[in-house]
């Protein structure tokens, strides 16, 4: 995400940069670029959101279910105290800024 935003504000600002024609193309195809690895990362974690191991499916990393919000209760209060719980997926809150991100 930082590279392409950061190509894009090269590319936008161009001619302050000082970048001629060839140098605004290169920038352009490297930009492209990185978002087809973009595209084909989030593919490859929504098809493991599918078929994945037990800690990469749907219902592992969105939050909900029996006792979800009991349990993110624990956990922020476990983080207060500084003794917070591990955990082998996604604790409550990781849980909870993926839906955000997705």
């Amino acid at each position: 995400m930082l590279g392409l935003a950061g190509l894009g504000l090269a590319i936008l600002n161009s001619k302050t940069l000082g970048v001629g024609t060839e140098g605004k193309i290169l920038l352009k195809t490297v930009h492209v670029w990185i978002g087809y690895v973009f595209v084909l990362n989030l593919l490859w974690r929504l098809v493991l959101a599918f078929i994945g191991s037990e800690h990469a499916r749907w219902r592992a990393f969105l939050p909900g279910g029996h006792g979800y919000l009991a349990e993110l209760s624990r956990y922020l209060a476990d983080f207060r105290t500084g003794r917070a719980r591990q955990y082998l997926g996604h604790n409550p809150l990781g849980r909870l800024a993926i839906t955000v991100m997705l």
